[in-house]
């Protein structure tokens, strides 16, 4: 599993930190969102649109519906 995201040494998910209890779903999220399609991955796209500061611990890479409610939020937030 080779991850192409640039995100992934920071991440959380990536690292385990996040996902100990359950090794089955991370790897495959991992192979799915952090090796693959990290661009769909809802953790990169708070990162990428509304700031690391942002990601909360809860949010998987397939939450894209709560990324999406997350970005909105900031970008209310700051008027953009």
């Amino acid at each position: 599993m080779t991850p192409k995201c640039e995100y992934y040494p920071i991440c959380p998910f990536f690292t385990d930190s996040l996902v100990s209890g359950m090794p089955s779903t991370a790897k495959l999220l991992k192979e799915k969102y952090c090796c693959d399609g990290y661009s769909k991955c809802a953790r990169y796209q708070v990162m990428v649109e509304a700031g690391e500061q942002y990601i909360e611990d809860s949010l998987f890479p397939n939450h894209e519906e709560k990324a999406q409610a997350i970005i909105a939020r900031v970008k209310s937030e700051k008027g953009s």
